[in-house]
């Protein structure tokens, strides 16, 4: 056999041992040693050998001088064991050089490549244990390659090395890369790694392929590929499967990742990690399955990031965790359109912080945040399925849209609240046909003592986008919604929304749409009805008037919504917000009176103490001076606002203005013709208008004078009330006649002084009424309000 093999390589041949026996075909390793040394013309290249012992090549060949082709195929290499099975060697090219390297089929313990510079490809295809069930780990750790590494169908497997420290972080020890230089595309095509492929700080000019690879832990990672550069990683024909820890954190990948109908398992917390990760393209998840958390915090990507039908599933709270990452194109975490599968994640989806140059889309899309002792503020316990705080989005943020996979089935459900605050779209943001349950906190053991600093956001939030800036349009329609929603100091152009878009008011009359600062300008559904018709009015009104009582008050808001109003041409219901602003501060100013106390409310003890109730009766006698006084200030105020609500419609209202004048003048008219009647009215002794005989002064009348001559015709009682009534303004019947008993009449000196009284009040309540008229005529009150929200 021995004679077989040195002809046919000094012969530049391939020799084939598989025409022999198989008990002849044993060769002792030293002896290739020793030919691999001698110079061969072609190389060393047999096939179907057993070959006992180490074959050590350490040190082999230099950079000018390199070994020849090793060609050892479909070989056996059997290694006795040294110690532990770790320390095993069956073929040691460590620090060598070697112009190729093909171990095509060959069945070995280990195979160590430290360092090793191969001028051409390696090839590992169908490499495997001696032994069904055996152990076989490569290691070619800084390695220098010059062309593709290719392992396509091997079947790894290392042993499990115990750490002395605990604390070591695991390392992966099947096939390892670990700062490996390779020129051109690894290849893992349908391959077995039990103990996880290293690719730590690894340089691959080429691309990753990890088609139908299956990637094992045995301490934790499945694949390391943290800090590497790597042209692309594909796993297109056939899905990658691992179980364990896949990290790419800090890796730069100059073209794109794609990982479709990839499944991972993590035995930890995370799955798949992609921390700090800079990807020259895209990035591809479409249907994969995660038993663990998705990480990519930091990631600068310059392509579309699409999970498109991706599932993923957590043990704990966080499913996706994506702070500050930027992504120039679109994040998709949505259905795929082809296989009709719809994105699913159990656990919270994080994405404080993010940059997104495009859209960020949820259409088709479960989200599952419910957990225990999640999100812990205050006092309380909040469940959340998406957190997107201080979120920038270039393009549209889609929260569900109008197409359905499923006749009846929402596009988007959500088990948790989608928190969304300080949010910056570039266009739209959309919430519809959407399911979200807002869970209400658990309380945490009441001796916490930290504060409640859950923000503006209710408890049982489902929707909150507040402080958040919309470039575009914002489309809350067609929902099903547990919980309220939270505008708070939100600003959009254009606002497109619908009574079905909100949640079901509650029958307690809880706050549940939250518009405090709300701003916009455009209402392109003022009456909240989705059709093709034009905006009832009066629908509008009532519908609009609804939607601000489910919000706590703020005058503000009545403010923008009359000012959207307006815009839109709908003058009359732009008034009417802002009388229904008016009344809403009196409800309130009355349930302020009501529930005034004149003491505080203690709490309830079980027995009555003589020195508490002394104590309470000197605190009413202290403080009722004061609650008097404000209890009729409120009262008062009340009062006077309900007539000026009456008469003016707060200002506002020109059609009770013009009622006002009417009646006023009418009561006028009525008052002084009955007082010109009765004789009430005499003629005013003006010395331009009167006679002398030097002894008195008065009328003239035929010879006589006299001093108490009634008005009768000389005035019009019409324009005399008028002429009280408008101030400024003289119509020359005032002052012909005053109040006094004219002669012969049957009225009293008592009445005519309650006239004088009644035309005095009567005046200056003219000044009063007439001023506020030309306010509420000129549309001043009308426009200060809009612009200050009414206030002063």
């Amino acid at each position: 056999m021995k004679s077989y093999i040195r002809r046919a390589l000094e012969a530049g041949q391939i020799a084939d041992c598989r025409q022999f026996p198989e008990k002849d075909r044993e060769v002792d390793a030293g002896y290739l040693r020793a030919l691999a040394l001698g110079g061969l013309p072609a190389g060393m290249r047999v096939v179907g050998l057993t070959i006992t012992g180490t074959l050590d090549l350490r040190d082999c060949g230099s950079a000018g001088n390199p070994l020849p082709a090793l060609r050892i195929e479909q070989c056996r290499i059997v290694s006795p064991l040294t110690g532990d099975a770790p320390d095993t060697v069956s073929i040691d090219l460590s620090r060598s050089h070697v112009a190729s390297l093909s171990l095509q089929g060959s069945r070995f313990t280990s195979f160590s490549g430290k360092g090793m510079a191969c001028c051409a490809e390696v090839d590992l295809s169908g490499v495997g244990p001696v032994n069904e069930g055996g152990l076989c780990w490569i290691d070619m750790s800084n390695a220098a390659i010059g062309g593709n590494v290719v392992a396509v169908d091997a079947c790894l497997q290392s042993a499990m090395i115990a750490h002395a420290d605990p604390d070591e972080a695991p390392t992966c020890t099947g096939f390892v890369l670990q700062e490996a230089q390779i020129g051109g595309t690894l290849n893992l095509y349908k391959s077995k790694v039990i103990g996880g492929l290293s690719l730590y700080l690894a340089r691959l000019k080429g691309d990753l392929w990890l088609g139908q690879c299956r990637l094992v832990a045995t301490n934790g990672w499945a694949l390391n590929a943290n800090d590497a550069e790597i042209g692309a990683i594909y796993a297109t024909r056939e899905p990658l499967q691992a179980e364990g820890y896949v990290a790419l954190n800090g890796a730069r990948v100059r073209s794109r990742i794609n990982l479709c109908k990839a499944r991972l398992i993590a035995r930890e917390a995370t799955a798949l990690s992609m921390n700090n990760m800079q990807i020259g393209e895209g990035v591809c998840l479409n249907n994969v399955e995660l038993e663990g958390r998705l990480g990519f915090a930091g990631l600068r990507c310059q392509g579309d990031f699409s999970l498109l039908g991706a599932k993923i599933a957590v043990s704990q709270r966080d499913a996706i965790l994506a702070q500050d990452a930027q992504i120039l194109g679109s994040l998709h975490l949505s259905a795929d359109p082809e296989t009709k599968r719809r994105f699913f994640v159990k656990g919270r989806v994080i994405l404080h912080g993010c940059h997104i140059g495009n859209d960020l889309t949820l259409c088709g899309a479960n989200l599952h945040g419910e957990f225990e002792d999640i999100e812990e503020v205050g006092d309380k316990q909040f469940h959340s399925a998406l957190l997107a705080s201080d979120l920038r989005v270039g393009g549209c943020i889609k929260l569900g849209e109008k197409s359905q996979l499923a006749p009846g089935q929402r596009s988007l459900v959500s088990n948790g609240a989608l928190r969304m605050q300080r949010v910056e779209a570039g266009k739209d943001i959309q919430l519809f046909n959407t399911e979200v349950v807002g869970i209400a906190p658990k309380r945490k053991p009441l001796n916490s003592e930290a504060a409640d600093a859950s923000g503006s956001a209710p408890d049982n939030t489902a929707f909150d986008l507040s402080y958040s800036k919309v470039g575009g349009i914002l489309i809350i329609g067609d929902n099903d919604l547990y919980g309220s929603v939270n505008l708070y100091y939100s600003d959009t152009d254009f606002l497109w929304d619908t009574n079905n878009g909100y949640p079901k008011p509650a029958s307690d009359g809880t706050d549940d749409i939250h518009l405090v600062g709300f701003t916009y300008r455009v209402l392109m559904l003022p009456d909240m009805e989705a059709r093709n018709c034009p905006a009832d009015l009066r629908r509008t009104l009532k519908a609009r008037k609804a939607w601000l009582e489910r919000s706590p008050f703020d005058a503000q808001d009545y403010a923008t919504l009359a000012r959207a109003l307006r815009r839109s041409a709908l003058t009359n219901e732009a008034r009417e917000i802002m009388i229904a602003r008016f009344c809403r501060e009196l409800t309130m100013l009355v349930r302020g009176v009501r529930d005034r106390k004149a003491v505080p409310v203690q709490t309830e003890q079980k027995e009555a103490d003589p020195r508490t109730l002394w104590s309470r009766a000197t605190a009413f006698a202290i403080n009722a001076p004061h609650y008097s006084l404000a209890q009729i200030s409120d009262l008062a105020h009340y009062v006077m606002m309900q007539i000026y609500r009456l008469t003016f419609g707060f200002g506002l209202d020109p059609r009770r203005a013009v009622v006002t004048l009417l009646g006023s003048f009418l009561l006028g008219w009525t008052v002084f013709a009955d007082a010109n009647r009765r004789d009430l009215m005499i003629v005013d002794q003006q010395p331009v208008a009167t006679l002398s005989d030097r002894s008195a002064i008065g009328a003239g009348l035929s010879t006589e004078v006299a001093d108490k001559v009634p008005c009768g015709d000389m005035i019009d009682p019409r324009l005399f009330a008028l002429d009280v009534f408008i101030p400024l303004v003289d119509l020359r019947q005032e002052s012909k006649c005053e109040i006094g008993v004219a002669d012969g009449s049957e009225a009293t000196a008592a009445e005519a002084t309650t006239l004088k009284i009644i035309k005095a009040i009567y005046a200056f309540f003219g000044w009063i009424v007439i001023s506020l008229s030309i306010l509420t005529f000129s549309g001043f009150l009308q426009r200060r309000n809009e612009l200050l929200g009414g206030d002063t």
